[in-house]
């Protein structure tokens, strides 16, 4: 039989199996679309890597590739996917590189060559099917480039769009389905040498399926911002919208009437020193290592089985890979905050860094300087058995620091209806995260034998604690020059910006270049093909607030600045203070 015969017979098996309905839905005209919105390529080498100099590169390779349990496209038909437009694959460096994707090198660990933060996982526990998916590497490697030098900071705030890159994935895969020629040769490269046209068409109608999912699940949530007159925010490049879509994933197993808009995009924080913690995530909520890496599975799809059949005991069985994020967290633990490249930046004014202290310590210290637990948290009984002090993290009300206060309220004040497991109509929504975590991360730890020592070593010596404040942390600062733009909604371009008072600040500017501004500190903001146009003007976008600093001269600005560039990584022997728990109240109060 010829060839053209051959890739006849296995079109007309491909139509068959996805039906008419698919026909025109998504063709070369909408991937066009999809892409036309993002960025040019970049594909700059890199010749400086901070960050990351205690890990070896096999050790490097199993933070940026090991997988969390994220379930994103079964593995075989991402890596044999092609361009909408073209018959390039999709995974080229070229192209992932527009979603600001990093390249990786092939190893044992990335066996495929796919960009930094992307895994291969392990069999899904119930369904045995091997994905693609993304883990934590992906949102905290970050990029940049400085006239010719690329510079990759471990641990580092990102810069993807994974929005796009999924729009512009499904759209890649809806070309295929409706294309003869793509669709043979997709379906030739996936089952190779076990391919058949009844396997064919099984594939297909498997691909049908994974389509027709998708489009209902994006079908639900704009019927629900349609019901709730809501729309979502788009977070562009480095940003997304962590609590809410973790919510939605997990809330909408219990009633489609528990979706809430994703209007609260984020940035996400740097994580060197992060493990030494007491409260993480962009409003403080989670204590746990563990289960917070847990909940970020979760949020890029990780398969849960939720409520699940009582007969079958299958509630809280998940994909999430506990063991593997155990050692991710011991990797992103050797992460330290990076030093100024002086080689590459320039070197620093010592004049203005001995200046800029003073701004600091009178400025910035007071919510910034790194403090010490002066004691377990009473309410943490692990913490209390191991005496384990963390470094604190204190909250403050969204009140006292101005700045957009979505991303806080959303989480804070979500209720869902939880009657389809015993639960109230209004339950506030962190009891379910904390009991869902609690059931993932336990059942886990059974599988795998853990005992009740080591236990206490893989949640990270904390407990399983939720707390749902309208606040937000200040972090310690040191390396903060690398994690722009800034405020958790990435709403100030630079230091500089940030030092300018509210009002005056941009009000809308263009994100997606990675090329570094070393005088104002920060991105280079400029418009090219593709970029981003971040407006303060949109829910959660707010650039307002945090407010310190603003009435300093030109030059005492610059002087703060050069401080900051260089400011000192969290030391043994620091202050201490009490533990917190208990979200604060608004220093405003009745004023």
């Amino acid at each position: 039989m010829s060839q053209k015969r051959k890739i006849a017979i296995t079109a007309a098996v491909v139509f068959v199996a996805v039906g008419a309905g698919l026909i025109g839905l998504l063709l070369t005209g909408g991937y066009k679309m999809a892409m036309g919105t993002v960025a040019d390529s970049v594909t700059t080498a890199t010749d400086v890597n901070l960050s990351g100099s205690a890990l070896t590169d096999d050790e490097l390779d199993r933070f940026y590739h090991l997988s969390q349990g994220s379930q994103v496209m079964p593995y075989d038909w991402f890596v044999n996917l092609e361009q909408g437009d073209s018959r390039d694959k999709l995974i080229t460096d070229e192209l992932m590189s527009r979603f600001r994707f990093i390249p990786s090198r092939k190893s044992a660990m990335n066996p495929d060559g796919l960009q930094i933060g992307f895994a291969k996982d392990e069999p899904d526990p119930v369904t045995g099917q091997v994905h693609m998916g993304v883990t934590c590497a992906a949102c905290h490697t970050q990029q940049i480039t400085y006239k010719g030098h690329g510079l990759v900071i471990n641990g580092g705030p990102g810069l993807i769009d994974f929005d796009r890159f999924v729009a512009a994935m499904y759209a890649s895969l809806e070309i295929t389905a409706t294309s003869p020629l793509k669709a043979d040769r997709f379906a030739r490269a996936v089952l190779k040498d076990k391919f058949s046209l009844r396997a064919a068409a099984e594939l297909w109608i498997d691909v049908q399926k994974a389509i027709k999912n998708t489009a209902q699940t994006k079908f639900e949530e704009l019927t629900s911002n349609r019901e709730r007159k809501e729309a979502n925010t788009d977070g562009g490049f480095g940003r997304i919208d962590a609590l809410g879509a973790g919510g939605n994933s997990l809330y909408r197993r219990l009633s489609l009437k528990n979706l809430r808009a994703l209007n609260a995009p984020v940035k996400a924080p740097p994580v060197w020193d992060a493990n030494k913690y007491d409260w993480v995530q962009s409003n403080g909520s989670i204590r746990s290592p563990l289960h917070r890496n847990v909940i970020e599975s979760l949020a890029v799809n990780a398969s849960l089985v939720f409520p699940g059949d009582e007969t079958k005991n299958d509630r809280y069985t998940a994909s999430s890979r506990l063991k593997n994020m155990v050692e991710l967290e011991a990797l992103m633990a050797k992460f330290e905050a990076p030093a100024w490249p002086e080689a590459v930046f320039g070197k620093l004014d010592a004049d203005r860094v001995t200046r800029g202290k003073v701004h600091y310590e009178a400025l910035c210290s007071m919510c910034h300087a790194p403090k010490m637990e002066s004691r377990p948290l009473a309410d943490d009984p692990i913490a209390v058995r191991a005496d384990m002090r963390f470094i604190s993290v204190p909250l403050h009300h969204i009140d006292d620091v101005g700045t957009d206060p979505t991303d806080a309220v959303n989480f804070a004040r979500r209720t869902l209806d939880a009657t389809s497991i015993g639960l109230k109509a209004d339950t506030p929504g962190a009891e379910v995260i904390a009991m869902v975590l609690g059931g993932i991360v336990k059942r886990g730890l059974q599988a795998e034998k853990i005992t009740d020592a080591e236990r206490d070593v893989w949640i990270g010596m904390r407990a399983n604690l939720l707390r749902a404040c309208e606040a937000y942390p200040s972090r310690p600062l040191a390396g903060y020059w690398a994690a722009g733009p800034y405020l958790h909604n990435g709403s100030v371009p630079t230091l500089y910006d940030l030092l300018t008072p509210g009002p005056e600040r941009p009000k809308e500017f263009y994100t997606g270049n990675l090329e570094f501004d070393p005088v104002k500190v920060g991105r280079v903001t400029t418009n090219f093909q593709g970029t981003f146009l971040f407006k303060t003007s949109i829910t959660g976008n707010s650039n307002l607030g945090h407010e310190y600093g603003t009435s300093l001269s030109h030059e005492e600005k610059m002087d703060l600045i050069e401080y900051m560039k260089q400011i000192p990584r969290p030391g043994k022997d620091l202050p201490v203070v009490d533990p917190g728990y208990a979200c604060p109240t608004s220093q405003r109060a009745g004023k």
